[in-house]
Order: structure tokens, then sequence, then C-alpha cells
């Protein structure tokens, strides 16, 4: 994960971490469990090359995200 240098970085209160972490897994589940028309449309979407593929990385990077915001809601390091 690329790290924003201070000039650049944004700062939020705890309550929304865990708001944009709860988001982002409920983003993330969803997409897991949507139809294959719903896939098929955000993949062309997103990249009409390679569409599948588009939204397996549209999904890892939801999920990578959701965890990175707990760990640092939680305090912890990345």
């Amino acid at each position: 994960m690329t790290y924003l240098d201070a000039d650049h970085s944004v700062t939020f209160q705890p309550d929304e971490v865990e708001e944009l972490h709860w988001l982002l897994g409920q983003l993330e589940d969803w997409l897991l469990h949507a139809s294959d028309e719903v896939v098929d449309e955000l993949g062309e979407f997103v990249n009409h090359h390679y569409p599948r593929g588009a939204v397996l990385h549209v999904i890892d990077t939801l999920g990578r995200y959701s965890v990175e915001l707990r760990r640092r809601g939680e305090g912890q390091q990345p």
C-alpha cells in the first residue's frame, strides 16, 4: 500500500474509519454475491478489455483497504 506524504495526508475520526471499513466490507461482500449480470456490467464499466479480471481486482482492493482501515482504526501499524 502506498502511503501519502504529510502534504497529502487525510485525517479521519475513529468513527469515520469504522464507517469506511464497514462500507468497503459491505461493497466487497455484495460484489462477491452479485449476479453474473451485475458483475459483467461492472466489468465492462471498469475495463472492457478484461472485465472479469477488473471486477476481481475491485473486489480484492475493497477487501485489502477494508482490512487496512480496521488495522489502523485499532492503532496497528501497516
